[in-house]
C-alpha cells in the first residue's frame, strides 16, 4: 500500500488521461473540463514547491510539460489588428479571437469558418471597428472571395458589415 500512497499527489495524471480518452472519443467539452481539472490539480501540487522547483518541474517533468502544453494549445488564440473605425474616420487597434477551443465542436469546416467570421465581426463591432474583407480573409486564412461568399451567406446576421477594401 505504501507504493500507492502518493496517488493523491498525482491525481492530475488521472484527469489528464481522462481528457485524452474523452477527446479521442469525440467528447470535446468533457475533455476540456477534464484537462482543466488536470491543470488545476497540477498547479495545486506545484504550489507546494519553491518557485525554483516549480519552474524546474514545469520544464523537466515530461508529464507536467505534456499537461501544460495541451492546456496552452487549447486556449483561445487572439491577435491585435488595426481596423477602420465604425464611422470610417480613422483606425483603431482591435483584439480578435482568431481561434477558440469551442470552434472544434463544429465538425463542418464551412460552418466552423462562418462561426469564426461572425465572431470576428461581432468583436470588431463591439470595439468600434469595421473590418475590411482583406483583414477578415487574413485572419481566417482564406481568400477575399471566400469571405465575400460567406458574408453573403450570413446576409444580415452580422451586426456590422466589412469596410470596403
Amino acid at each position: 500500500m505504501d507504493a500507492l500512497g502518493n496517488l493523491d499527489e498525482m491525481d492530475y495524471m488521472m484527469w489528464y488521461y481522462r481528457a485524452v480518452a474523452l477527446e479521442a472519443a469525440g467528447h470535446l467539452q468533457e475533455a476540456r473540463r477534464a484537462l482543466a481539472q488536470a491543470v488545476e490539480r497540477l498547479e495545486a501540487t506545484l504550489a507546494t514547491l519553491s518557485p525554483e522547483h516549480q519552474a524546474l518541474s514545469r520544464r523537466r517533468v515530461a508529464e507536467h510539460r505534456a499537461i501544460l502544453a495541451a492546456w496552452a494549445e487549447r486556449q483561445p488564440r487572439q491577435s491585435t489588428v488595426i481596423l477602420p473605425t465604425h464611422h470610417g474616420s480613422g483606425a483603431r487597434a482591435v483584439r480578435w479571437t482568431v481561434h477558440a477551443p469551442e470552434d472544434e465542436d463544429i465538425p463542418d469546416d464551412l460552418a466552423r469558418r462562418r462561426h469564426r467570421l461572425r465572431r470576428l465581426l461581432d468583436e470588431a463591432a463591439s470595439q468600434g471597428a469595421r473590418p475590411t474583407v482583406q483583414a477578415l480573409a487574413q485572419a481566417l486564412g482564406v481568400s477575399r472571395r471566400t469571405v465575400r461568399r460567406d458574408l453573403a451567406a450570413l446576409e444580415g446576421a452580422p451586426k456590422t458589415s466589412p469596410a470596403a477594401d
